[in-house]
């Protein structure tokens, strides 16, 4: 099967999609950010099983609602998995700040789960002619910013650029950490979904119903993005 360009079309809001990373943000993603924040600040999460893939996000290719369909690529394993054991890692976002170690970043995500479940159930009742509106847009952007990112290809992909600026660019860097990739994390989520909002979006339907988890972040060439300072090493 081939895909083909069906249409083209302009932007509809007369508004440019993008933040400014994190300057100029829209009214619905200020009000599930602030939520993210008051998480934050609380010590209130002990679950120690993290889903790197939200399971609401699962659920919507779930037969029963209760698992979903697992091709394992490494053994070639295909067959349902509960979706509490699919996609997840125990104190994978586990953070350790001067209070001592936590599991919070598991509730902020939690928020941006919710959002992410709200834009899904609105795209998957889309019919003919339905259309997306410009804060639903934006806050799409943010999503897949968080999710593309919260991933353990993303952190091999951190910890890979870590090894490299140690080995090969004689620069001195810190180990990565977790705290340091869920620094990463939010740290660059604005920056990550300007990226996002100015491609276009398209939605693909696909027969067989396949789910394909993130393994491609997007990288950034700004150093904002990233949760250390590079400095050279002293020679001589």
């Amino acid at each position: 099967m081939e895909w083909k360009l069906v249409s083209r079309v302009a932007n509809p809001w007369g508004q440019v999609p993008v933040s400014g990373d994190g300057q100029a943000v829209n009214p619905r993603v200020q009000e599930y950010m602030a939520n993210v924040a008051a998480a934050a600040a609380r010590r209130d999460c002990v679950s120690r099983r993290h889903h790197y893939v939200p399971q609401a996000y699962m659920k919507a290719w779930s037969p029963d609602g209760k698992r979903v369909r697992v091709l394992d690529t490494i053994n070639g394993f295909d067959r349902l998995r509960g979706l509490r054991d699919t996609c997840v890692r125990e104190n994978f976002y586990r953070v350790t700040d001067p209070l001592g170690a936590h599991n919070q970043a598991e509730a902020m995500l939690s928020v941006i789960d919710d959002e992410a479940a709200r834009l899904l159930r609105l795209l998957r009742g889309w019919e003919p002619d339905d259309d997306m509106d410009f804060d639903d847009f934006m806050s799409l952007a943010v999503v897949l910013a968080f999710q593309r990112n919260r991933t353990p290809q993303r952190k091999r992909l951190l910890e890979a650029q870590d090894t490299w600026m140690r080995k090969r660019a004689l620069q001195e860097t810190p180990t990565l950490t977790t705290t340091g990739f869920v620094g990463s994390l939010f740290h660059s989520a604005y920056g990550v979904a300007d990226e996002h909002s100015t491609r276009q979006l398209e939605l693909w339907d696909d027969p067989q119903a396949r789910l394909i988890t993130s393994d491609q972040p997007v990288i950034l060439s700004t150093p904002l993005c990233q949760p250390w300072v590079r400095r050279p090493v002293p020679r001589g």
